[in-house]
């Protein structure tokens, strides 16, 4: 087997033994869009360590599994769509016509999906049980272990041609090993712990969702940062240290209702959004002292909108002090002001049609794209020019590490003015 990578260390072609071919497709900041399963035709010859484009002729069968977002389509065809605790399946009843069905997932402590359930009928679809590291019994408990491939982690299983690897973003994993595929990006912070090692070889307590990654409590306070640079923001409902490396320099965590920003059952508080908002761009030095920010913090409009009546929930900020957290705490009339705006479903501003904009804020690249080079820098040295403004924030090399869907609101619906 040979495996072929791009310039992001993302695998791009696997070459199996058998010459049969896995292909994948990226954006350019690495969000997996497709993958194609190629079957040989027997009796293909590919030397040693090559790999070699397989002609038509030489494919005995090829499938397709399109990404965009939560949508799945299965060769060109609508599958599912995901959502938190389960997915819609998009298929043909018996009489040949288009459904929906819901299936919800009965999960542990780990984020690992033990049993699928059929909201219609409350069958059990699906049984997975899993030795400790992730790989699935293929015993009698398992229950139509093919049925569908989110299992461990709630991550993809890919079994064509035999891989068998968990797709967790930023690596494969490899539950058999156990190893990941590639190398941990930091692993030099951590000398006492394989480069391919899986949770620290500790999989009974801790998860390692994708490796970048950073982790808020309900009410927006930071609960931890994982090993390598962050990307995707979670809320949390609780965590607890289960475990630290031989030098002290390792922490593991059990985490508890993990749910990316954007995916929450329920909308967070101005003030919890304000926390998580400030505290990132604290994080990465984007504040200068010489132009303080309004409140001492990003403020925050929480609102939605129902029938004709549009609620809105006021901004937070931080007091003077930095010791509390109240409405309009201090106003510095030098200050420069920052606000965010989240809406509901069904928010209309006479040009727009806004429909749960959180896919803005769920990665800290995103965050500090539209708060801190647009809102902040942007505006501070170009005013009120939109124009000058979004060249300055589309010329960012944050801008480049923001998301598909982000990026694409932005020219869509801003750039384009």
């Amino acid at each position: 087997m040979k495996i072929e990578y791009d310039l992001r260390n993302n695998s791009t072609l696997i070459q199996f033994c058998d010459d049969s071919q896995t292909e994948y497709v990226y954006t350019l900041d690495g969000e997996k869009l497709r993958t194609i399963h190629r079957t040989a035709s027997p009796n293909i010859t590919v030397g040693l360590g090559e790999n070699k484009k397989l002609a038509k002729d030489e494919i005995l069968e090829s499938d397709s599994t399109d990404y965009i977002g939560n949508f799945i389509f299965e060769n060109g065809k609508p599958d599912k769509y995901l959502f938190a605790g389960g997915f819609a399946s998009l298929r043909n009843s018996a009489d040949g016509k288009p459904e929906i069905a819901f299936h919800y997932y009965d999960q542990d402590h780990l984020g690992n999906n033990r049993a699928v359930v059929s909201a219609r009928t409350g069958a059990v679809e699906q049984i997975t049980n899993y030795y400790p590291f992730g790989m699935p019994y293929t015993d009698q408990t398992a229950v139509n272990p093919d049925f569908q491939k989110y299992k461990y982690n709630g991550k993809e299983l890919d079994k064509m041609h035999g891989l068998n690897t968990y797709d967790y973003g930023a690596r494969q994993y490899y539950s058999i090993v156990p190893a990941w595929d590639r190398i941990d990006p930091m692993c030099e912070k951590y000398y006492d712990i394989s480069p391919y090692a899986y949770c620290g070889n500790n999989p009974e307590n801790v998860e390692d969702p994708d490796g970048r990654d950073s982790y808020y409590t309900q009410d927006g306070k930071l609960a931890f940062v994982n090993t390598a640079k962050t990307d995707n923001i979670y809320i949390i409902s609780g965590y607890k240290q289960v475990g630290e490396s031989e030098d002290k320099k390792f922490i593991y965590y059990e985490v508890y209702d993990r749910k990316t920003i954007d995916q929450t059952p329920n909308f967070l508080s101005a003030l919890a959004y304000s926390r998580i908002f400030t505290n990132i761009l604290e994080r990465y030095h984007v504040f200068d002292a010489k132009y303080p920010i309004y409140n001492n913090a990003i403020q925050v409009f929480v609102g939605k909108q129902e029938g004709n009546n549009i609620y809105e929930y006021s901004s937070t900020g931080r007091d003077s002090n930095n010791e509390g957290w109240e409405q309009f705490a201090h106003t510095s009339p030098t200050s420069h002001k920052i606000t965010a705006n989240i809406w509901e479903h069904g928010y209309v501003d006479g040009k727009n049609s806004y429909s749960d904009n959180r896919f803005l804020f769920k990665t800290e690249h995103n965050v500090l794209s539209i708060l801190g080079d647009h809102e902040y820098k942007g505006h501070r040295v170009n005013g009120w020019d939109e124009k000058k403004t979004y060249d300055f924030q589309l010329g960012s090399s944050i801008y480049e590490s923001t998301t598909y869907d982000f990026q694409s609101f932005i020219k869509d619906n801003c750039v384009k003015k």
